[in-house]
């Protein structure tokens, strides 16, 4: 089942697989499951109707997409605690 709306919990999600570099490691950050952090990223992926990631055996990078994204939610966090 898509969703079509993207909580706070995704994005930590997406912020957790873009510094750790791989969606393992931030399911371990995040105490969940790797099965889990791929299906929010695809999910968050429908939603915004881009691709974030490129993912390989052990690593995860961020499209020119994807780092937009990261920036835009990264500087809105900090607009917000102003």
């Amino acid at each position: 089942m898509m969703r079509d709306d993207v909580t706070i919990y995704d994005l930590k999600c997406i912020i957790a697989v873009a510094q750790e570099g791989s969606e393992s490691r931030a399911a371990s950050r995040l105490h969940t499951t790797q099965p889990g952090v791929s299906r929010t990223i695809h999910e968050v992926e429908d939603a915004v109707g881009v691709r974030l990631f490129y993912t390989w055996h052990g690593g995860s990078r961020l499209t020119d997409p994807g780092k937009a994204f990261v920036e835009g939610i990264l500087h809105s966090v900090e607009q917000y605690e102003r």
